[in-house]
């Protein structure tokens, strides 16, 4: 049985974003304002709190899929931080982040960012996570997960 899995990519500015079955974008903070890019999730529609989004940010785009669709699997990323799905580790910055120039055809391959790479993740697992970061280590005063949004 096939799962019916996507990944909400938020973007709220015209960017190269992978657009596929699995991988959908969304303009998140879309209430009142013009497209970014053609056949795009907008934030706006259904039930929504787009509105919110100053206040909100990606969790626009989190409420609006809950509300909107009916998926197996839901999954969400930020237009310029995508999820390493070969099950290889890179080199990461301070912040737990694996830096690439450009979201390009060599990139998506090396990260297994394709639909059937995810597809097939998914159904072993019910919740997939990243790995677990000691905030302690990160770059400036962070004492517990409340420094760490603030």
């Amino acid at each position: 049985m096939k799962n019916h899995v996507e990944i909400l990519i938020s973007c709220h500015k015209p960017a190269d974003v992978l657009n596929t079955e699995v991988f959908r974008p969304i303009q998140v903070g879309a209430a009142g304002k013009e497209s970014l890019m053609e056949g795009i999730y907008r934030d706006d529609c259904g039930d929504n709190i787009s509105d919110l989004n100053p206040m909100y940010c990606e969790l626009t785009a989190q409420y609006w899929a809950w509300k909107n669709l009916d998926l197996d699997y839901y999954g969400f990323c930020h237009y310029r931080r995508y999820f390493n799905f070969s099950g290889q580790s890179f080199p990461e910055d301070p912040y737990g982040n694996i830096i690439e120039r450009y979201l390009d055809q060599e990139t998506i391959k090396k990260y297994e960012m394709n639909d059937a790479a995810v597809s097939e993740l998914v159904a072993d697992y019910d919740v997939i996570v990243t790995e677990r970061k000691d905030l302690h280590s990160l770059p400036g005063y962070i004492q517990d997960s409340r420094d760490h949004y603030r």
